[in-house]
């Protein structure tokens, strides 16, 4: 890691163009250096009507390939610890507007890794721990921010995050939604639900098909054997 020295803050504006040039083991050593002032500065601040750092911060994780899945596991854990680092009891920065389009910081991450192919668990614990902390896991969006549904929006609706991980065919996020709370059950605007759309994946994407199948035989066990003990205990 850097042995560069903390950021000095004049503004939040100097100190993004800054921060914009370090790479996430470097923000963190500069992070570590402010007060909860200044980082909380940096994530109200914001240019365009979203806040460019947490977006930086996502885009150095994900953007910037590792040459190996050690240093992709590493990448991750500094977003991690920047993130933990800029949460604040002022605000939930997991919901702070991200891009032009209003979107957070959840969305931003979903999307982009849907966008990198053979990217295997890269991601996954990024998302596991935004999902758990953003306010809302099944808000529904329009599909066109990612690029390979930006044809779909008048045969999908609007679509969670979940809705895009089922489309792709991406088992790995569709997990970690899943296990974060996601709702498999939602409908949007259309009544289309997770169910849906694994179905269409059936012909085209047969191996994710057969392990959503998997998961979803697993949890109705799990609620069955559930509501028997709880019948047992009384």
């Amino acid at each position: 890691m850097s042995e560069r020295q903390p950021i000095a803050l004049k503004d939040a504006d100097l100190l993004y163009k800054q921060l914009s040039t370090l790479s996430n083991a470097e923000i963190v050593v500069s992070l570590s250096g402010m007060n909860e002032a200044q980082k909380k500065s940096l994530v109200a601040h914001s240019r365009g009507g979203y806040c460019k750092l947490l977006k930086l911060l996502v885009d150095n994780c994900f953007f910037n390939r590792p040459e190996s899945a050690d240093i992709g596991l590493e990448n991750e854990r500094l977003l991690i610890a920047a993130l933990t680092m800029l949460e604040t009891e002022d605000f939930n920065i997991y919901d702070t507007n991200v891009g032009f389009d209003q979107y957070g910081l959840l969305n931003l991450a979903v999307t982009n890794l849907l966008s990198i192919p053979s990217r295997g668990n890269l991601g996954n614990l990024s998302v596991a721990h935004i999902a758990q902390r953003v306010s809302n896991i099944d808000q529904l969006t329009d599909p066109y921010e990612l690029p390979m549904l930006s044809n779909y929006r008048r045969k999908t609706g609007e679509l969670s995050r979940l809705m895009f991980a089922v489309i792709v065919g991406d088992i790995n996020i569709t997990k970690v939604l899943i296990d974060s709370g996601a709702n498999l059950d939602l409908q949007n605007e259309l009544g289309y639900d997770c169910h849906h759309f694994a179905k269409a994946t059936m012909k085209l994407n047969p191996d994710f098909y057969r392990e959503f199948l998997a998961m979803m035989l697993n949890r109705d066990h799990q609620q069955l054997t559930s509501r028997t003990t709880q019948r047992v205990s009384l």
